[in-house]
């Protein structure tokens, strides 16, 4: 909230801009002003996006008409769509980890089929496993950022609201201005506590994928090990079975070396005369 004086008029502005588009694709800036001398309120809602993409933003408006000419109206609804999408985005990534700790088989609780059956479990070693904690992880740290800005955000409108001079309106009906600044502070209340109740589940998601990479960690240590050891085991037979095959081929040819030379020399001094005859039967 801004205040200067100028010609004796004092004008009042409310800013708000809000970027979302890593959650949910959508872009929003508001800009209002109100000229107590006329009571008059001017906004302008600039969007970045799919013209679907602000539906929600077009029904909310059409079904609270008796507060549109309320100027914080329009940021509240701001606040209270990303909240939403914050929450649905905490319930999806709970459902990705749920579905992979099950799916591995850690748990010992078995998942049910769209038949009704349990479907057949995995194993720790399945690699979906660790792509979905590394994801939980990263998006668990990044709505964590959002969440906490947006409960500063809500708490800025929270005090602009308390301040803003309506009584400075000449065409105000302060009754009706104090029943629409009531329930829009019920509102806010709602969203602050819906922010802060998010926390402690982000904090909790934070803490399962810290154990899950732990243990898959501990995990590929364990297979590194045993793959290690049967290298060694492997290298360890193969470094025997040389070993004896050389001791072999030393045996082999040191009996080569005796006994070669002995024949050749008996064969040839010493020769012996085979006669041959016929053979008779009696």
């Amino acid at each position: 909230m801004a205040t200067r004086d100028l010609n004796f008029v004092s004008f009042l502005g409310l800013a708000l801009n809000a970027f979302t588009s890593l959650l949910i694709g959508v872009k929003v800036g508001i800009s209002m002003s109100y000229c107590p001398s006329t009571g008059v309120i001017n906004a302008v809602v600039m969007k970045s996006g799919s013209q679907d993409g602000f539906a929600w933003l077009e029904q909310d408006l059409e079904q609270l008409a008796s507060l549109a000419d309320n100027p914080f109206l329009v940021p509240i609804l701001v606040c209270q769509h990303l909240t939403e999408a914050f929450c649905s985005f905490i319930d999806d990534n709970y459902d990705r980890l749920h579905q992979a700790e099950f799916g591995s088989g850690q748990t010992g609780i078995a998942m049910i089929g769209e038949n009704g059956m349990p479907m057949s479990r995995g194993n720790c070693e399945n690699p979906d496993l660790s792509v979905t904690v590394l994801g939980v992880a990263q998006h668990a740290l990044a709505v964590e950022a959002y969440v906490r800005g947006q409960l500063i955000t809500v708490d800025l409108i929270k005090n602009e609201l308390l301040a803003f001079p309506w009584q400075q309106a000449l065409y105000t009906d302060e009754t009706r201005i104090q029943e629409q600044n009531a329930l829009l502070l019920k509102q806010l209340d709602f969203i602050s506590r819906t922010l802060n109740i998010a926390l402690p589940r982000i904090d909790h998601l934070k803490q399962r994928t810290t154990v899950q990479t732990t243990a898959i960690a501990n995990l590929l240590a364990q297979r590194n090990n045993e793959t290690n050891r049967r290298l060694a085991e492997s290298s360890t037979s193969i470094a025997h079975d040389t070993r004896r095959d050389s001791l072999a081929m030393k045996s082999i040819a040191i009996l080569t070396m005796i006994f070669l030379p002995a024949t050749f020399t008996a064969r040839h001094l010493n020769p012996r005369k085979v006669s041959t005859g016929s053979l008779q039967y009696p």
